[in-house]
Order: C-alpha cells, then sequence, then structure tokens
C-alpha cells in the first residue's frame, strides 16, 4: 500500500465527471462517501475546492453549473 510523507495511507478518489464550458470543473469522490466540486485554477495550476455533497447527482449538477458560470 503507498502511503504519504507523513506515513498515512493515501485515499482512493474518483472523478465522477469533468466540465469543460467555459471553465474546467469535476466532481471527485473522497475516501467513498464524499463528493468535492472543484475547479481548475490555471494561473496557479491547481484544483480549488467549491463545495461538497454525499450525493453524486447533486455534485454533477453543481459541477455543471460552475462550469457554466452559474453557481
Amino acid at each position: 500500500m503507498r502511503t504519504h510523507r507523513d506515513n498515512q495511507p493515501l485515499t482512493k478518489t474518483s472523478d465522477l465527471v469533468m466540465f469543460n464550458f467555459r471553465r474546467p470543473t469535476r466532481a471527485r469522490l473522497i475516501g467513498g462517501t464524499l463528493w468535492l466540486v472543484e475547479a481548475y485554477d490555471a494561473a496557479n495550476d491547481v484544483w480549488v475546492w467549491q463545495t461538497e455533497s454525499a450525493k453524486a447527482e447533486d455534485a454533477l449538477e453543481s459541477a455543471r453549473q460552475l462550469s457554466l458560470n452559474r453557481a
């Protein structure tokens, strides 16, 4: 098993979807229970947390709206 620098196990993540309408966004499953919605910050080359949800459907819609600049 791979571990992080502080010897903690790495958390598995899964991308549900990525949108790239007006800005890149994604919904990502963290640890099997929490969906994070993130937007890509091209200036700093990082994904930035925007919101979270326990339901995949809600995360998907949040990511879509965020990508359309409606959130």
